[in-house]
């Protein structure tokens, strides 16, 4: 079993050359989609087991990557008090 998420092309390649056991590079599609994408291994045993508290992480970067920016925003300000005091 895995998980496909959208990457940058610097950690795709950190990631599936410094831990190829639990990391690849999804096979891109003819017009390029999936291409920057990070696939994860969720089914490994023993050490190589799921970190869940990196795959969240994984997986708030690949939103941030895909998400409209007035939401990525929210991420960090839920509130919007942006540029207002607190």
């Amino acid at each position: 079993m895995s998980l496909w998420c959208p990457s940058t092309a610097a950690v795709q390649e950190e990631l599936t050359s410094t831990e190829p056991r639990r990391f690849f590079r999804p096979q891109p599609s003819a017009s390029g989609t999936f291409s920057h994408w990070i696939g994860v291994y969720l089914d490994l045993p023993g050490d190589d087991g799921v970190d869940w508290d990196e795959i969240a992480e994984i997986l708030g970067e690949a939103y941030r990557i895909v998400a409209p920016r007035r939401l990525v925003l929210l991420l960090d300000d839920p509130y919007g008090r942006r540029g207002r005091g607190r």
